[in-house]
């Protein structure tokens, strides 16, 4: 076991052969197995290996002196050093997965299909508004949370990847949150197979992906509201390509302090690095994210101080802009389809066609741009239902 010939070490003591940091506490549970017959004593050492290694070894020590056949200690021995090796590795890796999962903004989950139960990581239970104690460790607890009209494709797509038909699996769905409303969100995983390739547990990632799927039916309205209303404000295309990406970074700023987020958010962009801008462009992008709250730009505003004077008029027309995109998404679920604009000389129609009946709201909040709207462009804005 330790790769000694027998006379090799034949007469010798083994405690020669233990850890000095371990022998006095050999020493003592050995004094301690001759107490009393039939005293077992039991305990973990290192031990040197011929090779100059140290190997963990496991000693049993049983006082059998009294027994007139043996009248001796018997010591066992057993190297454990791959046990313990094994052990201390998982350990390593449980404590990266839970440094990873209190690290990560995502929801982690992993599903015993044996044992047909899923483990939810507190990130996923708080994605829905839920504490430690309120989901368990069923699937049904992620399953009927699911929209009904997401749940077989979402079903579907997992049994595709367990059948081995995907290399992995991933689904975008909606899901239940506490409060009664519905967040999007992405789950994302890998199935774990067992030597004949049968899947024995699934796991992986939930991300909430709302405000991204809030910010992509924005995008799409201000480039129709753009495209419509072209002959007003006579921007080349290529405006287009920094204004699509307003909406998706206006909110930014929230990730610092919700009060006063449009500020937060115009620093962000300004002072980022974002692959394909210019500096200019992207001071110009974080000028039209700092104004869709309520404040309007102003000579002088610290948003404008880098933009050339002869692009101000662009700024407040991309404003408008997506202020109109905005108004026309007042819910996470958008009830607008599409925008289109017919231009007049004293006036402006959008005409909104609506996805389902209920975008009131929405032509609400176009109207109440109006005045901004003939500000920046000349014309009074109306706002009606295809």
């Amino acid at each position: 076991m330790l790769g000694h010939p027998v006379e090799e070490i034949a007469g010798g003591s083994a405690f020669a052969l233990v850890h000095p940091e371990d022998r006095t506490r050999f020493e003592a549970a050995f004094a301690d197995c001759l107490v009393a017959p039939g005293r077992v004593t039991r305990g973990e050492y290192r031990m040197r290996h011929r090779d100059g290694s140290w190997r963990v070894i496991e000693g049993v020590g049983v006082n059998r002196l009294a027994e007139p056949a043996v009248r001796a200690a018997v010591v066992t021995l057993r190297d454990v050093t791959d046990r313990r090796q094994a052990e201390a590795a998982l350990r390593a890796s449980e404590q990266r997965y839970a440094l990873a999962a209190r690290g990560t903004n995502d929801g982690l989950w992993d599903w015993d299909l044996a044992a047909n139960r899923v483990f939810y990581s507190p990130r996923w239970k708080a994605m829905l508004g839920h504490d430690e104690a309120a989901i368990g460790d069923s699937p049904d607890e992620w399953l009927t949370r699911v929209h009904a009209k997401d749940l077989a494709p979402l079903r579907a797509a997992i049994d595709a990847h367990l059948a081995g038909r995907t290399p992995h699996f991933e689904f975008e769905y909606r899901i239940l949150h506490r409060e009664g409303t519905y967040l999007w969100a992405v789950a994302r995983g890998l199935a774990l197979r067992d030597a004949t390739g049968a899947p024995v547990r699934i796991a992986g990632s939930q991300t909430d992906v709302s405000d991204r799927k809030q910010a992509e039916p924005v995008g799409e309205h201000v480039l129709q509201c753009c495209r419509g209303l072209q002959p007003r404000h006579k921007r080349p295309p290529e405006y287009e390509s920094w204004l699509a990406p307003a909406p998706l970074l206006r909110d930014t700023g929230k990730f610092i302090n919700h009060k006063g987020h449009h500020r937060h958010t115009q620093y962000i962009i300004s002072s980022t690095e974002i692959y394909g801008f210019t500096l200019l462009q992207r001071t110009m992008i974080s000028a039209v994210a700092r104004y869709l709250g309520k404040s309007r730009p102003q000579l002088g505003d610290r948003a404008l101080r880098n933009i050339p004077p002869e692009e101000h008029k662009n700024i407040d027309r991309a404003i408008v802009l997506l202020r109109l995109a905005v108004a026309l998404n007042q819910d996470r679920a958008s009830d607008v389809l599409r925008v289109s604009a017919k231009i007049y000389p004293k006036r402006v129609y959008l005409e909104v066609r609506q996805g389902r009946p209920g975008a009131e709201l929405e032509l609400w909040s176009l109207r109440k741009e109006a005045d901004y709207f003939r500000e920046v462009f000349g014309r009074e804005l109306f706002a009606t239902l295809a």
